[in-house]
């Protein structure tokens, strides 16, 4: 057993040695791009999602109000 972790070992160590590449390094207006392209993604999600929850929500209203108003209200018989 310990010679197949030894060899694992080797293996894993030889392969993070040499062959991974260096992270590229991004320049400040390349940074500013990515987060600025990041945030409007997020914000164009965030109010998508609140324009369907509105929708939804007004769809829901309408379809109670209508039914509220289609019911005739019974009144009380005064004695």
């Amino acid at each position: 057993m310990g010679s197949k972790f030894r060899m694992m070992e080797e293996c894993l160590m030889s392969t993070s040695k040499g062959s991974l590449a260096a992270p590229v390094r991004l320049t400040t207006g390349e940074k500013a791009a990515v987060t600025d392209q990041t945030a409007r993604h997020i914000i164009s999600s965030e109010n998508a999602l609140r324009v369907s929850k509105t929708s939804r929500l007004r769809q829901l209203r309408l379809e109670k109000e209508a039914l509220a108003n289609s019911e005739p209200v019974a009144r009380s018989k005064k004695k």
